[in-house]
């Protein structure tokens, strides 16, 4: 994968993750840590363990509305807290932390009237759902490799260029935006 590299201009995911020019829509940010081969997952749980990264996530993300797949809601010990949680799914129940949205459309339609940034976090079918709607992401690109079942899905790298990279141990972060 090519990722090309442009450090001269400011980050702005926080700005541009609240909304867009028309007050409608809600601009989004994709989250997601993958590896170089696009892992994303292993039997629904994440191959790696990087506390740090999983912080960098929450302070990210903390105060906005993360709109998320049945299957990521259901890996997570609990609705992640101080954020609110749309999760996609046709067969989940409403119940407290979580609001159920039978289709991505349906959360971005309620995300649209919350003013907060509004983050995908996941899964594989989310993304691939919703990459074409998102103006920014934020990758952690996890050092090694760590074999997978499920995988991110492929990116047009010439639509994307790096604002910012940040390293880490285990990994490095990557906030991009959509040219």
């Amino acid at each position: 994968m090519t990722k090309s590299m442009n450090t001269n201009k400011k980050s702005v995911v926080g700005q541009s993750a609240k909304s867009t020019t028309d007050g409608r829509t809600p601009a989004l940010t994709l989250v997601a840590a993958m590896t170089d081969d696009g892992v994303i997952g292993r039997r629904g749980e994440m191959p790696w363990r990087l506390p740090a990264e999983l912080q960098l996530f929450r302070q990210l993300t903390m105060g906005g509305t993360l709109i998320m797949g049945r299957k990521t809601f259901t890996s997570l010990p609990a609705p992640l807290p101080g954020r609110i949680n749309l999760v996609v799914s046709r067969h989940l129940q409403t119940a407290p932390g979580r609001t159920i949205c039978s289709s991505l459309q349906t959360a971005l339609q309620l995300a649209a009237t919350l003013p907060r940034p509004v983050f995908i976090v996941g899964g594989a079918q989310l993304y691939r759902q919703a990459l074409p709607r998102c103006g920014k992401m934020v990758l952690s690109w996890i050092e090694g490799q760590p074999q997978g079942d499920t995988f991110f899905p492929a990116i047009e790298w010439s639509e994307w260029e790096i604002e910012r990279e940040e390293s880490y141990s285990g990994f490095r972060r990557c906030f991009y935006c959509r040219v």
